[in-house]
């Protein structure tokens, strides 16, 4: 199953100031080309320096029912369970719970339907967005609550230009998905870009931060903006180079935009559809999907190499790798430049029977904290998930 990895071997293009088109055209002066080879996972983690796996306590009034985005900030997870108990899980480095913020309701300092939480990196607070009351509530790194701030329009997911300017991922007055920017008591609204977006996974996916940059990424065309307070700009262009599309492909797509009621998009790039950018002072993480899987790229900045590990099965009746798992759920970045990644506690166990993870056990590459509340053994079906920080060479 391995051997159905993929490998990426690319070279990351300067000068592409004389683009024909607008869309195409980085501020940085740089597009990200990429050339799929099939090859072992083994490759790339050739180049990981260390996975420190954490796990978090589980405690009868602690029970987290499913991940959908992780922060990491300041020696602090903060772990949202959007869907089951509508809650922000905030832990120690070592995974030792510190408190848990659930407040629902429709009075002052409680949300009814909270869609995205964030960490503001220049005030150092979490912010957690509802769209249902059209507010957001502000709390300290230890989750106690600061103050509200509401908004005169629909705000689904929240990213910080600075310490005085707020981005918005949200809608105009014809429901066409915009970015927005407002001052931190919710005036000043600019609306900075208007495009074409995969609706439903733009407007609930966070806006990754790296070096004070925000960036947003608009799927559909590939393409990774940085948004400043009165405008977005393109910083990064991600081209496929060898994804051929067939006319089969051409008209399935159409299909489905017509019936999604989105404008079809044809060219060589729409199979990457990209919807995750990370970047440190050693790589850039590109989440994308390839001939139908989850695929995420690691670009290393000193050598312009490229390797990308592939979700293997997870459809109807298809198994899983676990390993692989451990590298395809990497959603974050914490202060220090290392990639953030959350499994459940099935694909974690199941890790032990793999040979490779053992290998890199035995080798010190992985590493399993022990936090003085759970280790391995202690680690069951009903345990909360598990964290895996990847340091890279």
């Amino acid at each position: 199953m391995l051997s159905r990895n993929l490998m990426v071997l690319a070279t990351i293009l300067t000068c592409f100031a004389s683009c024909s088109s607008k869309d195409n055209q980085a501020t940085n002066n740089s597009v990200l080309e990429i050339n799929p080879e099939i090859m072992e996972i083994s490759s790339f983690l050739d180049h990981v320096e260390k996975v420190r796996i954490i796990p978090l306590e589980t405690r009868p009034d602690v029970i987290i029912g499913s991940i959908l985005t992780i922060e990491a900030f300041a020696d602090r997870f903060f772990a949202f369970d959007m869907q089951f108990k509508k809650s922000v899980f905030i832990y120690d480095s070592h995974g030792a719970w510190i408190n848990t913020i659930c407040s629902v309701g429709k009075g002052p300092a409680e949300y009814t339907n909270p869609k995205q939480f964030a960490v503001d990196p220049f005030n150092k607070e979490l912010v957690i967005v509802d769209p249902s009351t059209k507010k957001i509530l502000r709390y300290d790194l230890d989750g106690n609550f600061i103050s509200e701030v509401k908004l005169e329009f629909l705000g689904y997911s929240i990213g910080f230009v600075d310490s005085e300017t707020y981005a918005f991922k949200s809608m105009d007055d014809n429901r066409n998905p915009v970015v927005v920017t407002t001052d931190r008591k919710g005036g000043n609204k600019t609306i900075v870009h208007t495009g074409i977006f995969e609706f439903n996974r733009f407007l609930f996916t966070h806006f990754p931060n790296y070096k004070g940059k925000q960036f947003y990424i608009e799927s559909i065309n590939d393409t990774v903006y940085h948004i400043s307070k009165d405008k977005a700009e393109p910083w990064h262009y991600i081209d496929f180079l060898e994804l051929k599309v067939t006319k089969s492909d051409q008209k399935e797509l159409i299909n489905w935009s017509r019936a999604n009621k989105w404008i079809p998009r044809i060219s060589k790039s729409q199979a990457g559809d990209v919807y995750k950018y990370l970047e440190t002072d050693k790589m850039i993480l590109v989440g994308c999907r390839y001939k139908g899987k989850t695929s995420n790229i690691w670009v290393n900045k000193s050598n312009n190499s490229q390797y990308t590990v592939q979700r293997i099965g997870g459809g109807i009746g298809e198994e899983t790798d676990p390993f692989t798992d451990l590298f395809i759920y990497t959603s974050t970045t914490d202060d220090t430049g290392k990639f953030i990644s959350h499994i459940r506690t099935d694909t974690y166990l199941g890790l032990f029977e793999n040979d490779k993870f053992n290998e890199y056990l035995d080798k010190g590459i992985i590493e399993i904290e022990d936090g003085g509340f759970a280790n391995q053994g202690d680690v069951t079906l009903e345990s909360n998930p598990v964290l895996a920080i990847i340091e890279m060479k």
